[in-house]
């Protein structure tokens, strides 16, 4: 039988050296004291360009030969199978938002996150119903957290196969996938390829809900590379700090 530990070994190394390379990053990367350059560095704060572009690249090549065709299948499924999936991975992660509500001294948000993961997870049929709707979901991750605690999301970074990144934001999403429900049943069932399986999961169901916007951005875009780069910071910037300091761009499309 196929040892999947023994071939994810080297993957938690390489993970824990990512996260080093990264809080080094991070400590580098200064943002200048005038205030029009300040506002145009944390606009891209892409010191790593060269190196991101080329990440870039190769995750354009693995979306369009694994990803797309994937999420094309998804979204030729009837819209009642569709939701059933997005339902599912969002309440998978509200484990996540408790955690992370609670780090950043929001007793309230939690308890409403677990209400809502409990009752999804019970009457909603594993989450695949929303019974609790979308007015109360509130979202939160570690690399929120992080860049709360330090006033700054940090250098964008294209991870690769995960894509789009930030410092706080890689951080933040390994430090979620040590105590996530995935990992956890991989941990008691000893089959460790289950996180794996469900975050390529959750991206492909992701990259159905928008596959119309990024066509369109390949499309069109003369650098689809700093459209998609541009579109994360601010998306990004309003997720932690509920603002942007640039025009606000609320759809891909």
């Amino acid at each position: 039988m196929f040892d999947h530990s023994a071939f994810l070994r080297p993957v938690r190394i390489h993970l824990i050296l990512l996260m080093c390379a990264m809080l080094a990053l991070s400590a580098c990367a200064s943002a200048p004291h005038d205030p029009l350059a300040k506002a145009e560095y944390e606009r891209i704060n892409d010191p790593l360009e060269p190196t991101n572009r080329a990440v870039f690249a190769f995750n354009s090549i693995f979306q369009s030969l694994i990803v797309r065709p994937l999420a094309l299948v998804l979204d030729a499924l009837p819209e009642g199978v569709q939701v059933a999936f997005s339902n599912f991975f969002t309440n998978l992660a509200e484990p996540r938002n408790v955690a992370n509500a609670l780090l950043q001294g929001d007793p309230k948000a939690a308890g409403t996150s677990l209400g809502r993961f409990i009752t999804n997870s019970t009457i909603g049929l594993g989450g695949m119903i929303n019974v609790t709707g979308s007015e109360n979901h509130n979202p939160r991750d570690f690399g929120q957290t992080l860049a709360r605690w330090t006033g700054d999301n940090g250098a964008y970074i294209q991870l690769p196969f995960i894509g789009a990144s930030s410092v706080t934001h890689g951080i933040g999403f390994l430090v979620d996938g040590l105590y996530s429900i995935p990992k956890i049943q991989a941990n008691r069932t000893d089959q460790d390829i289950l996180p794996i399986a469900a975050g390529f999961a959750n991206g492909v169901v992701t990259y159905s809900e928008n596959l119309a916007a990024i066509d369109n951005i390949y499309k069109t875009s003369p650098d689809p590379y700093a459209s998609f780069r541009n579109i994360y910071q601010q998306q990004r910037q309003k997720f932690v700090f509920g603002k942007v300091d640039e025009l606000e761009i609320t759809e891909l499309e």
